[in-house]
């Protein structure tokens, strides 16, 4: 800095600092979300499978790769799949209405006994969601996308 923007500098006046702006407590996800809701605390413990095969409609979700991946807080709703091949207990996990993945075998079974216990049984819910990964770095360095899901055990339902 040479001595006239020194002098300019010195001369104006200060600019008032901005106050400090109050950290905000999480925001639900499921708030003004009708039907069934699963709800609890503890974060997003429950990590979605099958990811792999819907990149294309996470990334669409998202809006694409970033240099530092994605933290996409959303709702995600659980949807019973009882014609599956594979597992007749199996639970879709859909976010703005596209298939992003499949409660775990393990998952899905102790979400269904709780969901019979309920007298909610067959029913879809919406659960709090978080899409992570996206992130890429050069052509050659990306990470896939992830769904993680509020979802505590003990599974708790709220209508």
């Amino acid at each position: 800095m040479g001595w006239f923007e020194r002098l300019v500098a010195w001369s104006r006046p200060k600019e008032a600092t901005p106050a400090p702006r109050k950290s905000t407590p999480w925001s639900n996800p499921l708030a003004g979300v009708a039907g069934l809701q699963v709800v609890g605390k503890g974060g997003f413990p429950r990590n979605a499978v099958g990811e792999s095969r819907y990149q294309t409609e996470l990334k669409r979700i998202c809006g694409g790769y970033n240099r530092q991946g994605q933290h996409l807080e959303t709702v995600a709703r659980l949807e019973p799949e009882p014609t599956n091949a594979f597992d007749p207990n199996a639970i879709m996990v859909m976010i703005s209405g596209q298939k992003v993945g499949y409660l775990s075998r393990d998952d899905a079974a102790i979400y269904v006994a709780a969901l019979e216990a309920a007298g909610h049984a067959g029913q879809t819910a919406a659960v709090g969601a978080k899409v992570v990964g996206g992130w890429r770095t050069n052509q050659h360095d990306a990470g896939q996308f992830g769904v993680r899901l509020a979802m505590p055990f003990p599974i708790r339902f709220q209508d």
